[in-house]
Parts: C-alpha cells; structure tokens; sequence
C-alpha cells in the first residue's frame, strides 16, 4: 500500500486522500468506518478527506444510511491526475523561457547580509520605547 501511496501524492494528493482512494479503488462502494478500517485513517478526520476528494471530482456518495462512498475507476482517476499535473508542467515549460529572458538581463548588485538580532539584544528598540 506505501508504494501506492506515494505515487498517488506524487500526483498531488495528500496522504489521507491517496489511502481513501487505494480503499475505493479495491472496495469500490464502501462506507466512512469501512474506510477508515482499510485506510488507516482516523474517524475524526474522515469525512473531511472525502469531501475534499467530492469537490475534486474523485468521490461520489448516495443518501443511504450508512452513506456508501464511490471512487472513481483507478485508471480514470489516475489519467486526471495526470492531467493535471501535465498542465502544471507546461505552465513552467512556459514560464522557463520567461525567466531565462529575465536572467539573461539581470544586473546582479551586492546585497548585504541581513543581520538579526533578538529583541532582548536590540539596545535601540529599548531606546525608542
């Protein structure tokens, strides 16, 4: 299951979301409790984890009693991550060729360090009170 999760959040979903949705993909239909028992995740936290995956689109329930959550299919669920991740990926394609314009014209000009001091240290804050 690590190794599922990890390549879920490297397509952008938290930890919680990534083994919510390891458990839909292998149960496809289950309840909250169902989930936190499979997940590894604490009732406390559950229903905010599927609610954010229902308003990305990933999870979907009925008005039973206990509510049934539904998971996409992997592969579906897997291409719009992708998707979304190979959008990111051009918007910095395209940036680069800004900032390398940008670095190609910078002027680079000393800076000083910036020093801190602690304020118990700062004889002039205390000089200015």
């Amino acid at each position: 299951m690590r190794e599922m999760v990890n390549y879920l959040k490297n397509l952008g979903l938290t930890e919680y979301q990534s083994r919510v949705m390891i458990v839909l993909f292998c149960k496809r239909e289950t309840t909250a409790k169902e989930i936190c028992k499979y997940g590894g995740i604490r009732q406390t936290k559950i229903y905010q984890v599927l609610k954010s995956l229902e308003d990305k689109g990933f999870v979907t329930y009925n008005y039973a009693k206990p509510r049934e959550y539904h998971g996409m299919t992997q592969k579906r669920a897997m291409n719009k991550l992708l998707d979304k991740q190979e959008k990111e990926l051009e918007k910095l394609r395209h940036g680069k060729e800004v900032q390398v314009e940008y670095l190609k014209n910078l002027e680079l000009t000393p800076v000083e360090p910036e020093t801190r001091v602690h304020p118990m240290w700062d004889v002039d804050h205390y000089k200015n009170l």
